[in-house]
């Protein structure tokens, strides 16, 4: 009886001992299968990786190419993240424009190489690649709902060390840092809202400082506001000389001059009255925009009626909106038929009268 149950003992003995070697053969082969596809994975990005290193490449193809490998080598988890990385890269379609010609090409590789790591267990030494910030400006003349941050692509971006500084018109930097963010590798944001960078009226520009170099974003400061020329009502009086002959019957014409522009020629007369007679002074209205210290008249008579000549002793003007006063000496005529025949002077303040 114990010799029976002894061999019972033996046989189970043995019987699990193949088992465990059978399991054991089985786990080595499943271990054996894992690595080789793997290992197949591993190829099939570096092969992605050397292609996308030839100038005209495409890199659509290349990844459309390798996600079905992968797919083909159950590779499933793997083939997601590089059908990620081609809808990330044709939504971004249009961006070489801020950057460079092969950038997408070149971020696409670098995905590639960091998907790889992820296989192989290296540590990888990237590099951060900038393009160029934005806008490329920040118009303060835009409300402020339009100017709320600013952009800077690239890849490899969450291994970036970046400082933000605002400089202002005395070249005195201000670190901004704080203001960044980086939604994703492919991506750092400044931002220009109310708890974002505070530009004021000093703000001459954004400098980013990178592992490379510097970007600067100019910043255009509001346009001051153009001044509206006041309206001024000049009063311009003439005296006419004692001269025997010396009023006239004409229409008289004049012009004043200042540093901000002339009034158009504009004819002096009261209605009503028989102005510019012989030893007697006479004041009109005119107005116009204000134009600043004047620097001359000019006046003439159009040489109508029985009595056109006249001699014409001085001009005075006075603007009213400053009290300010200038007087143009002449004491000549305007008339054909005296002094040198012209009936049109220039007069300067204080003269000459020509």
């Amino acid at each position: 009886m114990l010799e029976t149950s002894g061999r019972h003992f033996t046989h189970r003995r043995i019987l699990r001992g193949t088992a465990w070697a059978g399991l054991f053969l089985v786990t080595l082969g499943l271990s054996g299968c894992v690595k080789s596809s793997i290992n197949k994975a591993i190829r099939a990005l570096d092969d992605a990786v050397t292609r996308l290193e030839g100038q005209s490449i495409s890199w659509q193809g290349v990844l459309e190419e390798t996600r079905d490998r992968l797919i083909e080598e159950g590779q499933s988890t793997i083939a997601n993240e590089v059908s990620n990385v081609l809808s990330q890269t044709v939504s971004d379609v249009g961006i070489e424009a801020r950057c460079y010609t092969d950038f997408l090409r070149d971020r696409v590789r670098e995905d590639l190489i960091r998907i790889r790591a992820t296989l192989t267990g290296e540590t990888l030494t990237l590099r951060p690649v900038f393009c160029n910030p934005t806008p490329s400006i920040v118009d303060l003349n835009l409300p402020a709902d339009r100017r709320t941050h600013i952009e800077i692509s690239g890849y490899n971006l969450d291994v970036a060390n970046i400082q933000a500084q605002l400089v202002d018109s005395a070249n005195q930097p201000m670190d901004v840092s704080n203001a960044l963010a980086s939604p994703s590798r492919y991506l750092l944001t400044l931002n220009l809202g109310s708890n974002g960078v505070p530009l004021d009226a000093s703000s001459d520009k954004l400098l980013f400082v990178l592992p490379d170099g510097t970007k600067s974003v100019n910043i255009i400061q509001p346009a001051e506001p153009t001044a509206v020329p006041q309206p001024v009502a000049y009063t311009v009086t003439l005296v006419t000389g004692c001269i025997d002959g010396g009023g006239t019957d004409a229409n008289v014409y004049i012009v004043l001059t200042g540093p901000r522009g002339s009034t158009p020629e504009t004819e002096l007369n009261i209605a009503n009255h028989d102005d510019r007679e012989r030893c007697t002074t006479d004041s009109y209205q005119l107005v116009s925009d204000d134009l600043g210290d004047l620097t001359q008249v000019s006046i003439r008579h159009d040489n109508t009626d029985s009595r056109p000549g006249w001699f014409l002793e001085e001009v005075t003007v006075r603007n009213s909106l400053s009290g300010q006063e200038w007087e143009f000496l002449c004491g000549r005529w305007l008339a054909t038929s005296e002094d040198d025949g012209h009936i049109f002077r220039t007069i300067f303040p204080g003269g000459p009268c020509s």
